[in-house]
């Protein structure tokens, strides 16, 4: 059965926007990427992103300073429910979320 491929930026705010993909196949998310990027001093920066390359999920953190490694944390679960969870936590937390990438 083919795979349905969708992608969209959401842009809670000026300074905020979350992009998405993810692949169904069967009504099943088989692959999926969520990324923050906040616009910093320094320009648009990706702050935090899951992503089911290299095949399992991920999560990215990175820091304010480029001198910092990204550092990078795997995660276990089912895709669809991971999905709808990391989204709600990129939503509800963004001030959280880029406060903690400003001071790392």
């Amino acid at each position: 059965m083919a795979s349905h491929s969708t992608k969209y930026t959401l842009a809670p705010s000026e300074e905020d926007r979350v992009y998405m993909e993810f692949k169904t196949e069967k009504n099943k998310i088989k692959y999926f990427a969520i990324q923050y990027s906040s616009k910093t001093p320094k320009g648009w920066r990706t702050v935090m992103r899951y992503d089911c390359a290299h095949g399992y999920l991920h999560k990215h953190i990175f820091g304010y300073s480029r001198k910092k490694e990204k550092r990078t944390e795997a995660i276990e679960g089912a895709y669809n429910s991971l999905f709808t969870e990391i989204r709600k936590e990129f939503l509800g937390n963004m001030r959280k979320i880029k406060e903690n990438y400003m001071f790392q």
